[in-house]
């Protein structure tokens, strides 16, 4: 086995119109490189991202970002009101190998187990938002 690592824009090149057609007719909008955010019910903002874990693996992360929870960096308190500028403050950790695939066997691999597995990532994230909406 080869080990060729693909850069994050890569895998996003990949992954985005799958991503994007599982998303965009729901609301959500691409804020960044492997990063979805939907804003259906301010101040709760729903956020799909896709991680390069270690183990050369690339995973969803499930998540939530409350308008009103500041962030702390540094000495100063920053806030994330926009669809832009929204953190993570509720995270789902699936621990779902079923739903992560290898960045570390080169773009032909993303390219043929991305469309297998993310599917299943959005369906886990649909079922923890319904739960994360007041």
């Amino acid at each position: 086995m080869s080990f060729e690592p693909v850069s994050i824009s890569e895998i996003h090149s990949i992954v985005s119109p799958i991503v994007d057609s599982l998303l965009e007719k729901e609301g959500f909008e691409c804020t960044s490189d492997l990063k979805w955010v939907r804003c259906q019910n301010e101040p709760i903002r729903q956020i799909f991202e896709l991680f390069r874990w270690k183990g050369g693996m690339v995973a969803p992360r499930i998540s939530i970002s409350l308008d009103f929870v500041p962030h702390v960096s540094g000495s100063s308190v920053k806030w994330h009101r926009t669809t832009k500028s929204a953190q993570p403050d509720l995270i789902l950790d699936t621990y779902d190998r079923s739903i992560e695939f290898p960045y570390h066997k080169g773009a032909p691999a993303i390219a043929e187990e991305a469309p297998l597995v993310i599917p299943a990532g959005v369906e886990k994230a649909k079922e923890f938002w319904s739960m994360c909406c007041t």
